[in-house]
């Protein structure tokens, strides 16, 4: 998709002052928009209409994510509001870069929620195709090894799908020579922990390597699983458990040319 702005801060700027906000609450952060807006410019067709009616809610937990869905009344994304931790995070990620080419706090912001959309966008869609019902029903028959086992996988996948779309957003980086742009997305993946990892997921793929993309995806996995697993203490951080097929293929579709 062509990106309509030579100029990486003149785009930002523009989506700051100008987009229409995503929710009618008059807080909602600036940065939100542009985010989205990038989040747009970088989404498959197919995909584009995800949070069109789903509403952006401000989290009343200042300790909040910045993004996480919420499928229950319908649906809805809440939106973290602790800018006082971001700023903190970003100054000490990029204290190390030259001031010519250090992105400031609002494009950081931008490519930070754009990944974060994208994350959350996976679980929409698993949502939409009834994998969350898998998890439910598992707690439901007090099945809690196959209930954890699907809740590791599906934050896999948001995992597999945030990558996925980081290639992207370098690759419209790359395309105008932003070189801001391409620092902001590496701090970006830098403060979710998988800025290593990106390089060799993105290697593997554009080299078409199934065995490195698989020993990429395994550490992945592995190192993000206690992250991943956070919200269920019940659950343990490691164990096989067996799923039907057609519980791993609802759970997979996000990230389906990835991981099919």
């Amino acid at each position: 998709m062509p990106f309509p702005f030579k100029n990486w801060r003149l785009f930002l700027i523009i989506a700051l002052l100008f987009l229409p906000k995503i929710s009618h609450a008059n807080s909602i952060p600036a940065s939100l928009n542009a985010g989205m807006e990038l989040w747009r410019l970088v989404t498959p067709e197919r995909d584009l209409k995800l949070f069109d009616k789903i509403p952006m809610v401000l989290a009343k937990n200042e300790t909040s994510t910045l993004a996480r869905y919420r499928p229950e009344n319908g649906g809805s994304v809440e939106i973290g509001q602790n800018f006082r931790q971001y700023r903190r995070d970003y100054i000490y990620l990029s204290s190390d870069l030259d001031m010519a080419y250090k992105p400031n706090f609002d494009e950081y912001m931008a490519v930070l929620i754009t990944l974060s959309l994208a994350n959350e966008s996976a679980h929409i869609i698993q949502n939409n195709e009834k994998s969350l019902d898998d998890f439910y029903a598992f707690l439901k028959l007090a099945e809690n090894d196959k209930a954890c086992a699907l809740y590791a996988l599906q934050q896999h996948v948001s995992d597999v799908v945030m990558l996925d779309y980081a290639m992207r957003i370098e690759r419209l980086f790359l395309g105008q020579g932003s070189v801001k742009g391409l620092n902001a997305l590496r701090l970006a993946l830098e403060k979710n922990d998988l800025r290593d990892e990106f390089e060799d997921f993105r290697q593997s793929i554009n080299q078409k390597n199934k065995i490195a993309l698989q020993k990429s995806l395994t550490i992945i996995k592995k190192k993000r699983i206690h992250a991943n697993l956070a919200d269920l203490k019940f659950c343990p951080q490691s164990g096989n458990i067996f799923l039907p097929y057609k519980i791993i293929k609802r759970a997979v579709y996000p990230a389906r040319n990835i991981l099919e």
